[in-house]
């Protein structure tokens, strides 16, 4: 515990085996290579320029400032791997950007009062095997010329969209959404995007939103929407095929606003 800032700027292995806490006002790791794992931190982490970052077992709490609780800026090659985020002030509990590029599995983020995840600046994610809850924005964020590949996941009880992706491509991939209070898909000039095998219940608003994006909309089951289940608008090119979809309060599917759609084998 210190009241000073503290920064990593020697290649090194940082573990423990005893609950080992950091508390200070700021930790930085700036390292051209730096392996941490099973500590808890209270405090806001940067990661920046660094060249091979690992961080596994890991929880973050009680941040009181910065761009993010977690934050990764310009770096190469990351993995994070069963990491916990909660408790923070109001600042996204992951936040990657600057060109950096993440591997991640087993991310917990929850219980945030902004936005659970955030990615931009023309940044590269690869989720998977991840829980995103109780947020008072977000649950997942990425624009700027970024790419995401989400997989397993589940991200649910968030107040603005659970997924929302502007001027960036998405991989959106057997994941289930949930209480979701918004829209619980929303795509922005997204070219190229998958949405597939996801499972959407019980959404304030439409579950997959689509404008000005290309892409294939696939074998989602869609369930108990207060929007229409998938909404398709602003000369956007869509192949909509083997999707489910029960129970929405507005048309099943929409296509307005000079959007080409291709639909079939729907239910």
């Amino acid at each position: 515990q210190s009241d000073n800032y503290f920064e990593v700027l020697s290649p090194c292995i940082i573990s423990s085996n005893c609950n080992t806490v950091i508390t200070c006002k700021y930790f930085e790791i700036s390292a051209q290579s730096v392996s941490i794992s099973n500590i808890n931190f209270e405090t806001t982490v940067l990661a920046q320029c660094t060249e091979k970052l690992s961080v596994s077992n890991c929880e973050f709490k009680n941040a009181k400032s910065g761009l993010g609780v977690f934050t990764i800026s310009f770096c190469a090659d990351v993995t994070i791997s069963h990491i916990a985020i909660t408790n923070t002030a109001q600042i996204p509990g992951l936040y990657i950007c600057q060109n950096s590029t993440v591997v991640a599995d087993h991310i917990n983020i929850h219980d945030i009062p902004y936005t659970l995840l955030a990615c931009d600046g023309c940044s590269t994610l690869k989720i998977t095997e991840s829980n995103f809850t109780k947020a008072e924005k977000n649950g997942i964020h990425v624009s700027d010329q970024s790419s995401i590949e989400i997989s397993n996941s589940l991200i649910s009880d968030t107040g603005y969209p659970g997924i929302i992706v502007n001027d960036s491509q998405c991989t959106i991939r057997d994941n289930e959404l949930r209480n979701i209070a918004q829209n619980s898909i929303s795509l922005s000039s997204s070219e190229k995007f998958l949405i597939e095998n996801n499972t959407i219940n019980n959404g304030g608003a439409t579950a997959i939103s689509v404008e000005r994006s290309i892409g294939v909309i696939n074998s989602n089951k869609i369930t108990k929407v207060q929007g229409n289940g998938i909404h398709c608008s602003n000369n956007s090119d869509v192949q909509i095929t083997n999707n489910e979809i029960n129970d929405a309060s507005y048309p099943g599917i929409a296509v307005i606003s000079n959007a080409k759609v291709a639909i079939f084998k729907n239910k």
